[in-house]
């Protein structure tokens, strides 16, 4: 389930699929901050701690 959402995100996104410089930006952090949170909610040991 993780890995769908991450890859449904990612697409959206994804600064490739900008076209104005600003937007790009925009995406670059956010696709980035998305990154983040897939890396360490894909390792078991990272996702127990936030696990209620």
């Amino acid at each position: 389930a993780i890995k769908k959402a991450f890859r449904r995100t990612a697409l959206k996104s994804h600064p490739d699929k900008a076209t104005d410089p600003n937007e790009r930006a925009q995406m670059t952090q956010q696709f980035q901050l998305v990154q983040e949170a897939y890396e360490t909610l894909s390792v078991a040991e990272e996702r127990k701690s936030y696990d209620i």
